[in-house]
């Protein structure tokens, strides 16, 4: 128990004394750090890509091409002038082939043209009949509006009946019909009727 007492005084005074931190070597002047060691430069690695390689192929192949059209050119503009004949003068030979004999061509505008007068004809009568036809439905159409047009009319004329005649004077004949026998009306329904024949 004692021990443990002395242990429990010691660690409070440990933490009652006051530590702090030491002074700097100098205060005027701040200390500067070392420089550091100088590092060698940062050289950067070309990269390979497969685009360039087939570029190179691409100029090289462009660079042949041109040079072959420029050859082409340049003996296409030389000039060759074809050697000289030194035989006699040039003569032509008779040819073997008969001559052409011209023969008239058949051409079928004649027939052509008759079928089409005949087309023609067929066409212009058939526009004939339709106009016709058409002019007769449009009379026909017409007459029968005028006769709708007088009928209408005709009802529509007032008409009054003549004046009656009062110098002879009227005397009202008798009927030959019978006299007519009255009658009680039935409005009773079926049901009332019999239920009227229940009470009885």
């Amino acid at each position: 128990m004692a021990a443990k007492l002395a242990a429990e005084e010691a660690r409070a005074r440990r933490l009652r004394r006051v530590t702090a931190r030491p002074l700097p070597v100098t205060i005027d002047v701040p200390a500067v750090p070392q420089k550091p060691e100088p590092k060698p430069l940062t050289l950067p690695d070309p990269f390979e890509l497969k685009s360039l390689a087939r570029h190179e192929t691409f100029e090289e192949k462009r660079r042949r091409q041109l040079q072959e059209e420029e050859e082409a050119a340049r003996r296409a503009a030389e000039f060759k002038a074809r050697p000289m004949h030194l035989g006699g003068p040039f003569a032509v030979h008779e040819s073997e082939v008969p001559l052409t004999v011209p023969v008239d061509p058949h051409l079928a505008t004649e027939e052509r043209a008759v079928e089409r007068h005949d087309f023609d004809a067929h066409v212009t009568e058939k526009i004939r009949r339709e106009e016709e036809e058409k002019k007769r439905r449009e009379e026909l159409k017409r007459k029968q509006e005028e006769e709708a047009t007088r009928e209408y009319r005709k009802k529509l004329r007032f008409s009054a009946r003549p004046m009656p005649n009062f110098e002879q004077p009227y005397f009202a004949m008798p009927s030959d019909k019978p006299l007519t026998n009255p009658k009680t009306p039935n409005f009773a329904s079926k049901k009332i009727k019999k239920a009227a024949r229940r009470d009885w």
